[in-house]
């Protein structure tokens, strides 16, 4: 299956996975309804994609006009394949003399990079593998949540059927959730006090 950037300056581009069965890509049509519920938000953004893959969120964000991107993932081929594709719409973004945002991606567990690294993000995604979910998913969200600016969302993917609401922890809301297919999309927001 390839992976194509759906919108923006880098629209059809082709997305380079890392080699290797060890990453799941978001599909184009779970991306597409991602993006088109956070558009509004786009412009300026911050963000911060956990799990990253071959970056296929962070991409479609900087094509879509984000501020910033910071890609986080252990496994070097995706390092590797995320810098790839970083180098790719710099260059279609200079070749049609757009401004594109700043980005980097950054090889580290992302459970340390949560320990160590401070915000604020507008958007944090996070998409991990599923059978980490139930064990690591509060305190990811927790440490996420303080990376966030006060109107930030972290947006989380998972295995449909997956209890949120037991893995969510005090300070976050989930104030949106979708299903497709296997996939539930989830969204979150720091909870406001009374």
């Amino acid at each position: 299956m390839s992976i194509r950037i759906t919108s923006g300056l880098a629209k059809g581009m082709v997305v380079k996975a890392p080699a290797g069965d060890k990453t799941r890509p978001t599909s184009s049509k779970v991306r597409e309804a991602i993006w088109s519920s956070l558009q509004t938000r786009m412009p300026c953004a911050h963000l911060l994609d956990l799990f990253a893959g071959s970056g296929a969120m962070g991409l479609e964000a900087l094509s879509r006009g984000a501020h910033a991107v910071t890609w986080v993932d252990a496994d070097t081929r995706a390092v590797r394949a995320i810098q790839e594709n970083q180098r790719e719409i710099e260059r279609r973004a200079q070749a049609q003399s757009e401004e594109i945002g700043k980005s980097q991606a950054v090889r580290q567990d992302v459970s340390r990079f949560l320990s160590v690294r401070s915000g604020p993000y507008d958007l944090i995604f996070i998409d991990p593998p599923y059978d980490l979910l139930s064990r690591e998913a509060s305190v990811w969200l927790s440490a996420a949540a303080r990376l966030l600016t006060p109107d930030g969302m972290i947006v989380l993917e998972s295995r449909r059927g997956e209890d949120l609401a037991a893995l969510c922890p005090p300070d976050l809301v989930v104030v949106k959730e979708k299903q497709y297919g296997d996939t539930m999309v989830s969204y979150l927001e720091p909870k406001t006090e009374p």
